[in-house]
């Protein structure tokens, strides 16, 4: 069975500020810069993404 505590969440940071772009490859998964990678991080760890 498929439970929240079975999944990861990939994150891929790139230098710089105020970035959120989607990979091509990837729908839905994004490189963040720093600066917008804790908002991001505390809204999946919102949804019971812990990983």
């Amino acid at each position: 069975m498929i439970s929240l505590n079975k999944l990861i969440y990939p994150y891929f940071v790139k230098s710089g500020r105020n970035l959120k772009k989607e990979i091509n490859n990837f729908p839905g998964v994004f490189v963040f810069s720093p600066d917008r990678l804790l908002s991001d991080v505390k809204e999946a760890r919102a949804l019971g993404i812990n990983n």
